[in-house]
């Protein structure tokens, strides 16, 4: 019989924590996150699975699945870049939350899941091991389950964190939030697709350079990445 799976979400409440643009950008790449360049805020989801309420069957120097439980324990972390102002974080958070939510329903969902995995089946199935490979087939079911919920999240943070997501973020920051907002500029960008980004079409290329001539120079056509623009109020 296969194992009962528990499942607990360990941080009902998760607060954001401030660290650098950089690390943002780090850990959203490692999320799968297919514009992690663009990031200022990002969700880590962790798993651990605890196997200490399985018991298996040994003898004649094997070991076998018998029965018992795994529980598996979802922890969740918010980071925010310090480059923002605390409204631009909140806006931001708004946003993460919306990732909190989509790792919670693929944990509640995540027990079915493993349930269908082949090669658990075949761990689970009454297969003999020798006794000697007792760590090394722990560490394989800790493994598989952290894949499992590993690609789950991460096809949810490519359908989430999109270009038109992000778009989105930063319009409601730039109607909402006083202050300055910055965007550097990444390989391939134009003033034209920054416009679009920011204020929903390309109409504002020209108000863009205006406000950044100083750092952009006499070519409005050639913005160079790594170049930090203020984007202007409109």
């Amino acid at each position: 019989m296969f194992p009962h799976i528990t499942t607990t979400d360990t941080t009902p409440s998760v607060s954001p924590q401030i660290v650098s643009t950089s690390e943002v950008i780090r850990w959203s790449a490692e999320t799968g996150n297919p514009h992690a360049d663009q990031a200022l805020a990002v969700t880590v989801p962790a798993i651990t699975t605890d196997l200490t309420a399985t018991n298996w069957n040994t003898g004649g120097g094997e070991f076998w699945w018998n029965t018992g439980s795994i529980a598996i324990r979802l922890r969740q972390q918010i980071f925010i870049s310090s480059d923002l102002s605390a409204c631009a974080r909140g806006v931001w958070t708004g946003h993460e939350n919306l990732h909190v939510a989509d790792n919670r329903t693929i944990l509640n969902g995540l027990a079915a899941e493993v349930a269908r995995d082949s090669s658990l089946q075949d761990i689970f199935s009454g297969r003999h091991f020798l006794r000697s490979d007792f760590s090394l087939i722990q560490q394989t079911i800790i493994n598989i389950i952290s894949g499992i919920f590993r690609r789950q999240t991460g096809r949810q943070v490519a359908l989430r964190d999109t270009r038109a997501e992000y778009s989105r973020v930063n319009q409601a920051i730039l109607r909402s939030c006083p202050g300055p907002h910055y965007h550097t500029v990444a390989r391939g960008e134009n003033l034209s697709m920054l416009s679009d980004f920011y204020y929903g079409n390309q109409g504002h290329a020209t108000q863009i350079y205006e406000q950044n001539r100083g750092v952009i120079g006499s070519n409005p056509n050639l913005i160079l990445p790594g170049q930090r623009l203020e984007l202007p109020r409109i």
